[in-house]
């Protein structure tokens, strides 16, 4: 992709390489296209597509959107609530881009009628996709069934000869969920690695260390690690609708309810969409889960105690409002009152 960005001539000579020929030659080049490898290039390439949509916004009005919100370097994600509007956005995201000299590829979609006229050479030929295919080392990894419209989470590790706080940190930050829609799993992760952290061990002479990088983690953190990575297998089972639920019917009606906890450990918040149409049974959809650990055992219940008094703090506002309404309807009351017995009068 980034060979179909030109450089201007002017800074041809910031991309000089030495190329040794077959015959032992040296010669000197100046690459013209942006290279992949240096710290300008993700930048320059999506400044490119914000840049040609702006440049085709008069002719492909529904491109410039897409362009500018809808790409990650050379991937699109991007739907519709109609295949014909869906279509639409293709044709002009398409001709956008062939206007500067490039070709979108790998099309996939949840809509076969969408692809009919896409060339078969032109389609994903795998029926799976994984966010973060180039990287390989995912012990967890995320896919999108698009004829099923699912996410699905894949295991891909090994079961380490001897866990070390090394190993286990770096097999956790393997575990690929951007959406963090399987938290309550991997908090559970965080949590062994935090008592790695503080865990000590007994030197020769007795004298009392923290655990280095490269020691072999206590036995009983480390059953529970084992235990832990043994339970990842069952995450293959789960299957999460890509749909929120959300569409163009102006009948159907929308909530957001989220949801907390905190313990001395951790603390967590999921929140949900709710969608419900006249009917039907309504929907529940997952939209975000987040969490996060403790510092210490005393913070949970300084949070406790300051989410306390934030409540009693809203709630004394709320009362606070309602009296002061009330006392402005008895006025208005008192002055009805007032003009009605005059006029009796």
């Amino acid at each position: 992709m980034y060979r179909c960005r030109n450089v201007h001539h002017n800074d041809y000579q910031y991309q000089r390489i030495l190329w040794r020929a077959a015959d032992g030659e040296i010669n000197e080049y100046c690459l013209t296209t942006v290279t992949f490898g240096t710290a300008s290039a993700p930048f320059t390439a999506i400044r490119v597509l914000h840049q040609i949509g702006e440049d085709e916004n008069s002719r492909y009005l529904r491109a410039r959107h897409v362009l500018k919100h809808a790409m990650y370097i050379d991937d699109m994600l991007t739907g519709d609530y109609t295949v014909e509007a869906a279509q639409d956005k293709m044709e002009q995201v398409s001709g956008a881009l062939q206007n500067a000299c490039m070709e979108l590829r790998k099309w996939a979609s949840n809509s076969p009628s969408l692809l009919a006229d896409i060339p078969v050479e032109h389609r994903c030929s795998s029926t799976l996709l994984q966010w973060d295919s180039e990287d390989q080392v995912k012990t967890l990894g995320m896919f999108w069934i698009p004829s099923l419209d699912v996410f699905k989470y894949k295991i891909l590790h090994k079961p380490p000869i001897i866990n070390t706080k090394r190993l286990i940190l770096s097999n956790i930050s393997r575990l690929f969920d951007p959406l963090g829609l399987i938290t309550p799993i991997i908090i559970s992760a965080k949590i062994i690695l935090k008592e790695i952290m503080v865990s000590t061990i007994t030197q020769c002479d007795g004298t009392i260390t923290g655990l280095q990088w490269d020691d072999p983690v206590p036995s009983h953190l480390a059953a529970r690690w084992t235990q832990f990575l043994n339970s990842l297998d069952d995450i293959n089972t789960i299957t999460i609708s890509r749909w929120t639920g959300l569409s163009s019917d102006s009948g159907e009606r929308y909530q957001i309810h989220a949801f907390c906890d905190g313990s001395s450990v951790a603390y967590a918040a999921a929140v949900y969409l709710r969608a419900s149409v006249v009917e039907q049974p309504a929907q529940d959809r997952l939209l975000e889960f987040i969490n996060n650990l403790q510092k210490q055992q005393e913070a949970a219940v300084n949070a406790q105690a300051a989410a306390i008094e934030k409540l009693l703090e809203r709630f004394d506002q709320m009362m606070s409002v309602m009296t002061t309404t009330l006392q402005m309807l008895q006025s208005v009351m008192s002055k009805h009152a007032i003009e009605s017995t005059r006029r009796n009068d």
